[in-house]
């Protein structure tokens, strides 16, 4: 369309965007508008006093073809001309950008990759790089995470590992203080995948009046692609426990097709399943479960076999690391009354391993037995005095015990256990839970994942229900099918049977309403004619940790009335208690700004310290051990950090592949607070392959917003003429006739000819 324009304009589109029309012969518009009027009445003459009659439509088109004529006649002889403003040459600096990162490696089509045909471009006695020469002096950079001066092009490398826009024009911008830069050329493919935030390195461009003129490389859509875009697994896990993996995947032109999603620990696969792809562009989230092989750092791989003719397949694999911890978290199980249900939970635990549930069930009015417990002083009064006390634990379970059998303190505590200490809560259906027990209005009430009734309408309900027996079908909810808690089998179908086939429960009191931020993960369909879903299992995140409510009074059902084979009861169990402390904290905690990391990468180090009622402690001192891969360890002293009390900071950049430990020790008035452990990744992130189709959305943007332009690689061409057009202080006005356009003749012709036929029609001479 540009060449038509050139063609009959005799100029490009941003001449006349960019310049001002006038007329070197006359420059009144009075006597402009005065010769055209003229030009109308001498027409309206010669046809209105013609001796032949005429129709007035067919005298209107006479005077307007002739009318026509003399105008464009006119518009020569005033001899048109346009004013724009163009550089002075070689007074003017054009900072070139050419992207070195990894993406640019991509053979989008043909022989040569992006970088290939950007040296093309580029390259001495191209027309490119001799127009661009000829009105500037030019100076080049190569940039990838950074910006650095390019002495040749031939030490462009396409090696990268990120590319960050941001930084390369900061750096031009600054290198090039008190000298007349005219503008920023960039050569990219826009794949900006750095944190930076590119709004501040705009206004900045906008200030100092440098507009970007950007030339896009790479294919804006695939039509054979798949990548793996991210993985998202649990940091730390209980050795044994089910581990359920978020796997993002976006593919382009192949809907419907089957690729094999594979999984694969230290190198050993351990899990394998097939993916239906969209094939739409848009991310789709496949779940995947694995049980992890042995306790320790496991490192994980995830990859998609490759599509036939997918130009890049350096995006078909992720990893990720876990820490898989022997670890026996305490959680404090309390029951008002002798019941099935705590016996049974019990026998469900028998062969756990990791968990140490410590039990308390009410014999009688101020009569406790005790199981699990450390030592004949602890739990003597049934239930924690102290915050301290219960703290020490990382999950409390309630069954069925009314609230006013703790005083207001440990309502607030176990409130405080959940949101403070980040603990996790859940609590029993029975005839003295949730609302029958007294909870609604409590602080216990504000921490659980439903809403409870206040009018003491449910221990009614409680008692009317108390015949009932078990009439419900429990099955996943659509948020609960792939839940940890709820997968009694890793194959979908059959873990689906396996719901089908439990036992029905009782469930003394019907909860349908459950708060903003909960999620239902099992529910409750009674027999037919007997009531409408209700809430079998729900959680939510409750300021620093996580409550669930289970309503049955009896899944001891689903061990007594299934098969002694069938396991379960135990299996469900052993989840939903896992599930519970899986993310309770302790006094001392570690971790790492992200999962992963490559060699040279600021790894950020991030630990928390608590005092036992889990209260911030600024004053400790916080030792990290850095252990490598290769068993190589460095030592440093985290410092505090002002913005967040309790956290201590620090940097360390690694220099080999694999995974890394972090060893904390927390310090505080001569005594040890805790101790902790955590883990990172380092290896080859591959940032460059993902999303890595050309981002023109954001190219066009950055050149729009600066005052520039944006070229695809086939326009590129007109990019060393129109950048000249800049208005600055070493500018000069240029002028360019018009007159001689090639448009101008053509209407002539095109009028003459049209009036020469029109009086052939009617008969004229």
């Amino acid at each position: 369309m540009d060449r038509l324009f050139e063609f009959l304009f005799k100029y490009k589109p941003i001449v006349f965007s960019k310049g001002q029309i006038a007329f070197s012969s006359l420059s009144s518009t009075p006597l402009i508008i005065l010769f055209v009027l003229a030009v109308a009445a001498a027409a309206y003459f010669l046809y209105f006093r013609t001796r032949a009659t005429l129709p007035p439509r067919t005298k209107a088109a006479f005077i307007a073809l002739r009318s026509g004529i003399f105008l464009v006649l006119l518009f020569c002889l005033l001899r048109p001309i346009i004013s724009i403003s163009s550089v002075i040459p070689q007074q003017n600096f054009v900072a070139i950008l050419i992207d070195d990162s990894k993406s640019m490696s991509i053979k989008d089509a043909g022989d040569k990759n992006r970088a290939e045909v950007a040296k093309s471009l580029l390259i001495e006695g191209s027309p490119f790089y001799q127009q661009l020469s000829e009105k500037f002096k030019l100076r080049f950079y190569k940039f990838s995470s950074a910006a650095s001066r390019l002495e040749t092009i031939n030490n462009l490398s396409a090696s990268g590992t990120s590319t960050n826009l941001s930084s390369a024009i900061e750096t031009a911008l600054s290198e090039f203080t008190g000298l007349p830069l005219s503008a920023i050329v960039v050569l990219t493919d826009g794949n900006h995948n750095a944190q930076a935030d590119l709004t501040p390195t705009l206004n900045s461009l906008k200030a100092k009046t440098v507009p970007l003129y950007v030339v896009g490389f790479g294919s804006e859509r695939f039509s054979n692609e798949v990548e793996l875009v991210s993985v998202n697994v649990p940091r730390a896990v209980l050795k044994d426990s089910m581990i359920v993996a978020d796997a993002s995947i976006r593919s382009s032109g192949q809907k419907g097709q089957r690729v094999n999603l594979s999984v694969a620990e230290d190198g050993k696969v351990i899990k394998s399943q097939e993916v239906t792809l969209k094939g739409d562009g848009e991310i789709q989230t496949v779940k995947v479960e694995f049980t992890p092989l042995g306790a320790g750092i496991k490192n994980y791989n995830f990859s998609i076999n490759p599509l036939s003719d997918e130009i890049i397949t350096n995006n078909n694999a992720q990893n990720a690391i876990v820490n898989v911890q022997d670890d026996h978290p305490r959680i404090l199980y309390i029951e008002g009354e002798p019941r099935w249900e705590y016996g049974k939970l019990r026998a469900a635990l028998r062969e756990e391993k990791n968990i140490e549930l410590t039990s308390v069930i009410r014999t009688a009015e101020g009569k406790f037995y005790r199981q699990g417990v450390e030592n004949e002083k602890e739990l003597m009064e049934g239930f924690p005095t102290t915050k301290e006390e219960l703290f020490k634990y990382k999950g409390l379970v309630i069954g069925s015990i009314e609230a006013n059998f703790f005083n207001y303190e440990q309502l607030k505590g176990i409130e405080e256990f959940v949101s403070k200490r980040g603990g996790g809560l859940l609590m029993l259906g029975g005839k003295y839970s949730f609302s029958a027990g007294g909870y609604a209005g409590t602080p216990v009430a504000d921490a659980l994942p439903v809403n409870l009734k206040s009018d003491g309408a449910a221990e009614e309900e409680v008692k009317s229900r108390s015949d009932e027996g078990p009439i419900y079908k429990v099955t996943p909810s659509a948020r609960g099918q792939f839940h940890p808690t709820t997968r009694l089998s890793d194959q979908e179908a059959l873990n689906a049977k396996m719901w089908s086939e439990m036992p029905r429960l009782t469930i003394p009191e019907m909860i349908t309403s459950l708060k903003p931020g909960a999620t239902l993960l099992l529910e409750g369909y009674p027999e037919k004619g007997k009531g409408q879903p209700v809430a079998v299992l729900a959680y939510q995140r409750y300021g620093r940790g996580r409550s669930l409510a289970f309503t049955p009074s009896d899944s001891w059902r689903w061990r007594m009335e299934l098969e002694s084979r069938n396991l379960s009861h135990e299996l469900f169990w052993k989840q939903l208690l896992r599930y519970l402390v899986n993310s309770t904290p302790d006094q001392v905690t570690v971790e790492t700004g992200r999962d992963a990391y490559e060699i040279g990468d600021q790894t950020e180090i991030i630990a928390e310290v608590n005092d036992k009622l889990f209260e911030k402690i600024n004053t400790a001192r916080v030792t990290a051990k850095i252990i490598s891969p290769g068993g190589k360890e460095t030592e440093m002293q985290l410092g505090w950090s002002v913005e967040n009390g309790g956290s201590y900071r620090g940097t360390f950049v690694p220099d080999e592949n694999g995974a890394y430990k972090i060893e904390v020790n927390a310090q505080n008035g001569g005594e040890t607070v805790g101790i902790a452990s955590a883990s990172f990744l380092v290896t080859e992130l591959n940032r460059e392959y993902y999303n890595a189709n050309q981002n023109a959305d954001l190219l066009k943007r950055l050149a729009l917003e600066s005052d520039g332009r944006y070229y695809t690689e086939e326009s590129a061409r007109n990019l060393p003429e129109e950048i000249t057009y800049l208005n600055n202080k070493n500018s000069m006005r240029v002028t360019k006739d018009l007159w001689d356009m090639p448009i101008v003749f053509l209407l002539l012709i095109g009028l003459v000819s049209a009036e020469w036929l029109l009086r052939r029609q009617k008969g004229l001479s």
